[in-house]
């Protein structure tokens, strides 16, 4: 009886422990959720060495149905023609009841998408730069970004700079605020006065305009710098040039002859260095005078149009200072010489019964010298100690002289030109025709 039980008892387990760990799972289409047959699926340890590969096949209700050689922690691998494989991390266990087997869930499989081959016409593709961009306070602007014109200068730049405006004096405001100074590559220039840089700074020298607020050097010294609040420090424009345009001397130049002998000549040369630079501008002309060109492009003429202007200027900058920053001279000097001509003539008639018949003369003759000398010169020979010396002539000559003519006549006159008359009664002709109709002249 014992041996029976003994042989019944080896029987059961080795029964057991031939049974399998069946699997089983569903492998669909991502899409249209359709069953996908001849899956290749392969078991792998968690290290990824390969146990056993197998084809998941129908099996009545599962789509796959396996036996596998144990449970156990796997990744499972599903591979199909035009679907991009799928990976699942599984863990079958023996649990109690005798339950050998478990099932790894629905799998969806992606199909590959099929890549059409076309050939495209040849492209040129150009890169966008960015206009403006914020750098914490600071405002900078890639001149590079802007599409200007052949010959144009720096104030046609300004013009297209996001939030700037530039009035017909040369002032510059920055979304409203005013611009105090301009600065080049962050030194003064011309004593920041922007009409210079403006006229004369080609913008393809431009490389980067940065708007910022800037501290005095000065100020470096103070004990109550805690107490200085940012936007009251002047807000500036600084130019920055392109490294080919610091190093060496650039310029332009030009010449123009039309009737009646009118001229018109200008200058511009600079050369910058880490160190100094130095620029100079000239100007003769008896066309132009002060005029400019408003925002708009319409010609403006500060004096009307029947002043005749004759300008010759030259103004000269210049920056020198040591490697260690210690000393640093920034001086200008400016020569100006302008005179105006104003003439106006007038024809009347009045009509009381005896007509009379008035001309009127004016001219008025403006002539003006202004010579000027201003620098900025420190000596700083350490953070706590600074000496400046900052030297400014001015001299002014001034010279207004007008003449103003004009008489009655009692009949209609014929003149030749305008003026005639004026010219033959107040020139001295005492014959003159003139005489025997003038009721009255009168000359300032």
């Amino acid at each position: 009886m014992r041996k029976l039980l003994l042989l019944i008892f080896i029987f059961t387990s080795s029964l057991a422990f031939a049974q399998k760990y069946h699997i089983d799972g569903f492998i669909r289409d991502s899409f249209t959720k359709e069953k996908l047959d001849s899956v290749n699926v392969t078991l792998m340890s968690m290290d990824s060495t390969v146990v056993e590969t197998f084809r998941g096949e129908p099996y009545g209700w599962w789509q796959v149905y396996r036996n596998i050689k144990a449970p156990g922690k796997y990744i499972m691998k599903f591979e199909h023609d035009g679907y991009y494989p799928a990976y699942k991390n599984v863990d079958f266990k023996y649990t109690k009841y005798r339950h050998t087997g478990d099932s790894f869930g629905e799998i969806l499989m992606h199909k590959i998408r099929m890549k059409k081959e076309v050939t495209l016409k040849e492209v040129v593709v150009t890169a966008t730069k960015l206009k403006m961009v914020m750098r914490g306070d600071t405002i900078v602007y890639d001149a590079d970004a802007f599409q200007l014109s052949s010959g144009s200068m720096l104030d046609k730049l300004i013009r297209l700079l996001p939030g700037a405006q530039l009035e017909p004096g040369g002032e510059i405001y920055i979304n409203g605020q005013k611009v105090e100074s301009l600065l080049v590559n962050g030194e003064n220039f011309f004593n920041g006065d922007p009409k210079v840089a403006l006229d004369n700074l080609p913008h393809y020298m431009v490389d980067k305009i940065k708007v910022y607020r800037k501290m005095d050097e000065r100020l470096m010294v103070a004990s109550d710098l805690r107490t200085l609040r940012k936007d009251q420090l002047p807000l500036v424009l600084d130019v920055g040039l392109k490294k080919e345009y610091t190093t060496s001397w650039v310029g332009n130049a030009t010449v123009g002859y039309g009737t009646d002998h009118h001229h018109e000549a200008r200058m511009f040369a600079m050369r910058f260095t880490p160190n100094s630079h130095i620029a100079m501008v000239g100007n003769s002309n008896d066309v132009r005078g002060d005029s400019y060109y408003s925002s708009d492009g319409n010609w403006q003429e500060p004096y009307g149009n029947t002043a005749e202007v004759t300008t010759h200027e030259v103004k000269v900058d210049g920056m020198l200072r040591d490697e260690d920053k210690k000393w640093k001279l920034s001086d200008q000097l400016s020569l100006k010489a302008q005179k105006r001509d104003y003439l106006s003539k007038t024809s009347t008639t009045m009509f009381l019964g005896d007509d009379v018949y008035s001309r009127y003369l004016f001219n008025n003759t403006n002539k003006n010298i202004k010579l000027g000398f201003s620098g900025t010169n420190s000596y700083t020979p350490s953070k706590q100690f600074t000496l400046d010396f900052t030297p400014k002539v001015s001299y002014y000559h001034y010279d207004n002289r007008y003449t103003s003519t004009s008489a009655d006549f009692n009949r209609q006159l014929a003149e030749r030109y305008m003026g005639e008359a004026l010219d033959s009664l107040f020139g001295g002709n005492l014959e003159s025709e003139y005489r025997k109709i003038l009721i009255s002249s009168l000359k300032n």
